[in-house]
């Protein structure tokens, strides 16, 4: 499974698609290349605002020039997954690379971001996101969605055999039942 997480780096997709699809083509590995879709909460998992006020003043600025980007809307998101997924079909690398909507995890994807990909189907198809490997993102998952967050994303109709979620070490034993039951793979 390889993420390719730089989502604030579309300018270089193509080009970093195109040598991973070659390189596995090269060695004869199959893969799975997931494209991180996020559009909120570039900092933490809070908003923005919000995770530099609790830094010291004098580094605030310099974090910020790092880490605060402006996000593709998920209409153009999506549109790069396509091109990218075409790409692989076109240039014969479809037998060693399955493209994916990689939306980077609940937290930093609104639910606009979560449901468009599951509408669209690039021509190689998959879905990749990260939930809760920690105690701190599982606590903040709870906060912001009560209901649970595989809840939550089985309520947007994601849930289902074309989905992998990575860690999932803090799912409930019923969270777990209902994921085995749509058919999603654990990572």
């Amino acid at each position: 499974m390889v993420h390719y997480t730089r989502g604030a780096r579309w300018h270089a997709l193509r080009r970093r698609a195109r040598a991973v699809a070659r390189a596995a083509r090269d060695v004869g590995n199959r893969i799975g290349f997931a494209i991180a879709m996020r559009d909120c909460h570039g900092i933490a998992y809070c908003d923005d605002a919000t995770a530099l006020a609790a830094l010291r003043p004098e580094i605030r600025d310099a974090v910020a020039a790092r880490l605060i980007t402006k996000p593709l809307l998920p209409a153009q998101q999506l549109a790069l997954v396509e091109e990218v997924a075409r790409m692989v079909e076109e240039e014969s690398y479809a037998e060693h690379v399955t493209v994916q909507y990689g939306p980077t995890g609940v937290q930093w994807c609104s639910r606009g971001c979560s449901k468009r990909s599951r509408r669209h189907r690039p021509t190689t198809t998959g879905r990749s996101t990260c939930i809760s490997r920690d105690a701190l993102p599982a606590g903040m998952a709870d906060q912001t969605h009560p209901e649970g967050i595989v809840r939550y994303l089985d309520d947007l109709g994601m849930l289902s055999p074309r989905l992998t979620l990575a860690h999932c070490v803090w799912a409930r034993p019923e969270e777990l039942s209902l994921l085995a039951e749509r058919g999603v793979t654990i990572a």
